[in-house]
């Protein structure tokens, strides 16, 4: 949501003006933040929408992962984390999947505790993990190698 209706929304139904760092940018750089936040909503949108992981460039991956961290988007960066290690899993590099599934579940037990029910999502995220690891290369049928 950009930077303008965010400040109405909270203003409409918090009755504060926000006073964050972000909200405090000056217009080329709130604009700049603005157009990072929406590629991020977009991406995790594509990726939590489809049924199965769709292609994603591993770039495309990083840099709205970077954006997430620049933007302190905490809850996103965990859930892009998590998204991209499904697309890693299923098109590239295990080892990375692995990684960036611990990173996530790493990011929501900060934000949400031990009792996250998006802790469940990344547990289920390592069985495949585990299972793929264990499986002969011949049966990655979906790996790049």
């Amino acid at each position: 949501m950009p930077g303008r209706e965010r400040q109405a929304l909270l203003a409409q139904t918090r009755h504060f003006e926000c006073k964050c760092a972000t909200c405090l940018l000056p217009v080329e750089e709130a604009s700049a933040s603005d157009a990072r936040r929406v590629r991020i909503r977009e991406l995790l949108k594509k990726l939590e929408g489809a049924r199965f992981p769709p292609r994603v460039p591993m770039e495309e991956l990083e840099e709205s992962l970077r954006w997430t961290r620049e933007e302190n988007m905490r809850m996103e960066e965990a859930r892009l984390l998590l998204c991209g290690s499904q697309v890693l899993t299923i098109y590239s590099d295990l080892d990375a999947a692995i990684q960036w599934a611990r990173d996530a579940r790493r990011v929501f037990e900060l934000i949400e505790g031990k009792e996250s029910m998006n802790l469940r999502k990344v547990d289920d995220a390592d069985r495949v993990h585990q299972m793929m690891a264990a499986a002969p290369r011949t049966l990655r049928m979906f790996s790049v190698c």
